[in-house]
């Protein structure tokens, strides 16, 4: 099993930056790994935040993947935000990032 101390440097590395974009039909997840000149998205259906979320739209997949990892609240206001490599949901944070620049 892999140290906190080594993966809190190694994920420091690879940090991703992520950018929540609303527009006027949906709402788009954006995810830059540092030093990635691209952006990878994840468009999906608006009101993740209200009554309109739905468990099996592909952007409410990811958002609920970063979990608490990530400062929802300032990303949903539209803030670049990072992962926070000392949470505990960091790991699964950090893979649904990858899973997102894979795609």
């Amino acid at each position: 099993m892999q140290s906190f101390k080594s993966f809190f440097t190694e994920q420091k590395k690879k940090g991703f930056y992520l950018q929540f974009v609303r527009t006027k039909g949906y709402d788009v997840l954006r995810v830059n790994r540092s030093g990635d000149l691209r952006w990878a998205e994840v468009r999906g259906k608006k009101g993740y935040e209200g009554n309109q979320y739905d468990a099996k739209d592909p952007l409410h997949k990811a958002l609920d993947g970063l979990g608490k990892a990530v400062d929802l609240g300032a990303l949903t206001a539209g803030e670049t935000v990072t992962i926070n490599p000392r949470h505990p949901h960091a790991k699964n944070a950090f893979a649904t990032a990858e899973r997102i620049m894979k795609s």
